[in-house]
């Protein structure tokens, strides 16, 4: 406890109105008490004590806090308190910020008579005693991850009346509630904890907070009684768990908060009172690491998460260290639990008797592992199972019957799509339900992106399709998934070149959804015939995000199945084939080239007559033989790919034959010939990226021209020409072509780059 040295006891240090008697921690103002928190006090004492001086955040701190670790916004808090108990924000006459150096006491100081002892304390302003604080819980672990969230809602409740904390089950709001009236109770406040949750009957809560105030009951008009029994008291009131009563503790919120003006409620709800005045706080998960092919111990660990993990599991275990060998398991454990605090501690509860790698695998039935929270702890805090019962059960049929729908969806989802899958009829219902289901904290609402995109935590979707299953509904809105899929990937490979420009956060967000809707296609209770017309439209999607292995894998499977059925699509077919082919293009010796997929492709666009996919198909035919070294060969595909492009509806085709060409007879010494297709290329081609054409030929046209005009440019002996890419082409002179045609074989691996 700070103190000054200089004070006899009794003494009293006057400033302005105000008199501060150090030995007996007592503030006054006009004679009055001034109701100040023991932490603020030691403040005013420590910088009374070396008035004049500037005093850095790290002395105070040691000051006020010694031996303890205290984050610099608690400290921001208690300023800002004791500037409030002191005259206000802006008093800086009083206490002064120095920005980048700390705070410093600066007004004017005086010793005034010892006072004959301790002043009355008016019953009114008392700072509350033990049995005050004894209203509070004890917290029966150190809270991780939500310093920051405690002192912003300590400071909120400076300012605003009622705040109600909001969240799913066990994300950890009432153990955050009950650190934020801990610590406004040590700054003086009279604090008053009412646990909501055991009441079955909205019309007891009045009573349970009368109860908890220790008031007896004497009226019919209980609020009113309240209201007048708090009415000269700075209270407090933390209402707990007010999801299932929330009409009755809206309602009280409101009439005791006009009654009694030196009353604050601080409520913790699954769904906000929606009560006059009232500051919503929406409590995030603790923030899981990203997914990550691999991921340190060290880097895991700056991961609330991740930090919960370890300290529960030390716990546990009596005592554990994050290692780099189950630093990803830890992480995939977390995020699979959402960062949810309360399925954290219970997984971590179930380390005693089996490995963290058995963990990570048991998680795909997280009802049946995460079964052993604390004896002492609510029903619905024990299981995981308990904890969405409890928000599930106060539902209406509607909402409940809307949840279970939703269940179909793997990832973000927008309104249309939740209408198409898990409505019936009006979509006005499935709009409000949506809403209601927000603000119920059951699903997650996205609205960055312009257009809302909604999801459900992975723990409550698991929740919600064992309820789907129980319905008998599941095989229905998955079969209604799937085909809101098909139809929305189809036509996709036309106009997935200006799709690409929306970035590839917004194409990964279909990829949870695509992924479980060709589960269920290619399933023994699916549609095989939804899955392959998924999966020819998707190819350009796992193609943009490089999902290579994938794409391939979900080619084969759709190929496979199509090729046993008795009437085989061939367009579909013919896509595949190129979807085959295209992750194949590899320029790597050794590796498969997909040429026989792409001679499939050939074939079949040529019997029926689709020019572009033969225009794709001689392309990667052309650039299989350059890769090759085999540039006879290629030419001929490139002639070839010319004489097709001269009936192409698109203007760019024979362009891109010139740069095709020019490649060809570069690599085969005739240097004026390609010379001249080149630049005649770039001169018509246009200086701006065509994304169709990249998404055809998987190459920036005008780049690769480029390239092969650096390539010629080198090759004549006009090296600084070469090295601007040709950017101003001058006259042919210096090198003549035969001279250099036995130079101009290059490598495979030269050739493969700028195909």
């Amino acid at each position: 406890m700070a103190s000054v040295s200089s004070s006899a006891e009794h003494e009293a240090l006057a400033f302005g109105d105000f008199q501060l008697i150090p030995a007996e921690r007592r503030l006054l103002r006009g004679g009055l008490p001034v109701r100040v928190g023991s932490r603020s006090l030691d403040i005013l004492i420590t910088l009374i004590a070396r008035r004049g001086e500037i005093l850095g955040k790290d002395a105070l701190i040691a000051a006020v806090w010694p031996n303890t670790i205290v984050e610099e916004s608690a400290l921001r808090v208690h300023i800002s308190t004791l500037r409030k108990a002191l005259g206000g924000e802006g008093d800086a006459h009083l206490i002064a910020n120095v920005p980048g150096r700390g705070y410093c006491f600066v007004a004017p100081v005086t010793v005034a008579p010892p006072l004959a002892g301790p002043a009355p304390v008016a019953a009114a302003t008392s700072t509350p005693g033990p049995a005050a604080a004894a209203r509070l819980p004890a917290p029966v672990s150190r809270i991780i991850g939500r310093d920051d969230v405690i002192a912003d809602l300590a400071a909120t409740l400076q300012d605003q009346r009622l705040v109600t904390v909001v969240g799913p089950g066990g994300m950890g709001k009432t153990t955050v509630a009950i650190a934020v009236a801990q610590r406004l109770a040590d700054e003086g406040h009279d604090v008053t904890f009412v646990d909501l949750a055991s009441l079955a009957d909205p019309d007891l809560v009045p009573g349970a907070v009368a109860s908890a105030l220790g008031l007896a009951v004497r009226s019919s008009n209980l609020m009113q009684e309240i209201a007048d029994a708090v009415r000269p008291r700075r209270l407090l009131l933390v209402l707990d768990s007010c999801e299932h009563v929330v009409d009755a503790a809206a309602a009280l919120a409101e009439g005791l908060l006009s009654r009694a003006p030196g009353v604050t409620l601080l409520a913790t709800s699954r769904e906000a009172l929606r009560a006059d005045g009232e500051w919503v706080h929406r409590l995030q998960p603790l923030a899981p690491p990203p997914e990550s092919a691999a991921v340190t111990a060290e880097e895991a660990l700056v991961y609330p998460a991740v930090q919960m993990f370890v300290a529960r599991a030390s716990s546990v275990l009596g005592g554990y260290r994050l290692d780099d060998a189950h630093a990803p398991l830890v992480a995939e454990i977390c995020r699979r639990l959402d960062g949810i605090a309360l399925a954290i501690e219970l997984a971590t509860g179930r380390l005693n008797n089996m490995s963290v790698e058995a963990l990570a695998r048991s998680l795909e039935n997280c009802f049946q592992v995460l079964t052993r929270g604390r004896r002492t702890a609510l029903a619905r805090h024990q299981t995981l199972r308990g904890a969405i019962d409890w928000s599930f059960g106060i539902l209406t049929a509607e909402e409940q019957v809307l949840l279970r729908r939703l269940s179909v969806f793997n990832g973000p989802f927008t309104q249309e799509a939740a209408e198409q899958v898990a409505g019936e009829g009006s979509s006005d219902a499935v709009d409000d339900g949506l809403i209601n289901l927000v603000a119920k904290s059951l699903l997650s609402i996205d609205v960055d992106s312009g257009e809302a995109r909604y999801r459900l935590l992975e723990t409550t979707r698991a929740y919600a399709r064992e309820k789907l299953d129980e319905a008998r509904e599941g095989a229905e809105r998955r079969r209604r998934h799937a085909t809101y899929y098909r139809d929305l990937f189809a036509g996709a490979e036309a106009d997935w070149a200006s799709r690409a420009a929306t970035g590839l956060a917004d194409s990964a967000s279909l990829l949870g959804n695509l992924r479980t809707a060709l589960d269920w296609a290619f399933s023994d209770d699916g549609d095989g015939a939804i899955g392959v017309a998924l999966t020819a439209d998707a190819v350009p999607l796992w193609f943009q995000l490089s999902l290579v292995d994938e794409c391939l894998g979900r080619v084969q499977a759709a190929l496979a199945w199509l090729e046993s059925s008795p009437d085989p699509d061939p367009r579909v077919r013919m896509r595949l084939y190129a979807g085959l082919g295209f992750p194949q293009m590899r320029a790597i010796t050794g590796f498969p080239s997909g040429v026989a997929a792409w001679r499939s492709v050939l074939a079949i666009a040529e019997e029926i007559g689709d020019t572009d996919y033969q225009a794709r198909a001689l392309w990667a035919l052309w650039t299989d033989r350059v890769n090759s070294s085999e540039a006879g060969e290629a030419l001929t595909f490139a002639d070839r790919f010319a004489a097709l492009a001269g009936t192409a509806p698109d203007a760019a085709d024979p362009l891109i034959a010139q740069r095709v060409r020019a490649w060809s007879l570069l690599t085969l010494g005739e240097l004026e010939s390609a010379y001249a297709d080149i630049t005649a290329m770039l001169r018509a081609y246009g200086s701006s990226p065509r994304r169709a054409d990249v998404a055809r030929f998987q190459y920036d046209q005008r780049s690769t021209a480029r390239i092969t005009l650096s390539r010629a440019l080198w090759l004549r002996g006009d090296a600084d020409q070469a090295v601007n890419g040709g950017a101003k082409v001058g006259q042919w002179g210096g090198v003549k072509t035969g001279q250099v045609s036995g130079l101009l074989r290059p490598s495979s691996g030269d050739a493969r780059s700028h195909a």
